[in-house]
């Protein structure tokens, strides 16, 4: 399955990967047709979420370094080719809050958590880029089986998008997170 388009190379320069760089994984699709980015192996994971710039750029690159690190790492387009750059995005407001509700996340994430369980990993830990780090919250908070998360560029704000505070979700978080 080729890669959606959701986010070209260089619309944020700051995500844009090496221009010499190949992706060391495969893009192939779980059971519900989620977009997941695949690479590495090993008896502990890492489920990478991307933030609204879409998996393109970097992403890739810091799952391949995970991955080489003996990790099985798996990043899931649960935005399904959606992004911030979309022309059709230009409300933010209305696209953030369209993103920051955990029911357009949740099914999609416990699909990539079955598959992990499914290669008989244990041990999940999480990384998540802005939005993902929300994801990560809500994930702890509904008792996904994480061991850890890590999230670069925290946006936990985005909760008062879903009706709450980042505050209340903070309270409901099961596993240590880093910031």
């Amino acid at each position: 399955m080729a890669s959606p388009a959701c986010c070209p190379q260089g619309s944020w320069p700051y995500m844009k990967a090496p221009a010499d760089y190949t992706p060391q994984g495969v893009v192939g699709e779980l059971d519900n047709k989620l977009p997941v980015y695949e690479v590495g192996s090993g008896s502990k994971a890492i489920v990478v979420i991307p933030e609204v710039f879409c998996w393109e750029g970097r992403l890739k690159g810091i799952c391949d370094h995970f991955a080489a690190k003996g990790y099985y790492v798996i990043m899931p387009d649960i935005m399904r080719g959606d992004s911030i750059n979309n022309p059709e995005n230009a409300d933010k407001d209305a696209y953030l809050k369209k993103w920051a509700t955990w029911s357009n996340s949740e099914a999609d994430l416990a699909c990539v958590f079955k598959h992990v369980a499914g290669k008989g990993i244990k041990d999940i830990g999480s990384v998540g880029f802005c939005w993902g780090g929300w994801v990560i919250f809500r994930a702890s908070a509904a008792d996904f089986p994480l061991k850890c998360g890590a999230i670069c560029h925290p946006s936990v704000r985005l909760e008062g998008y879903a009706g709450s505070s980042e505050v209340e979700l903070s309270r409901k978080v099961k596993c240590p997170i880093m910031f």
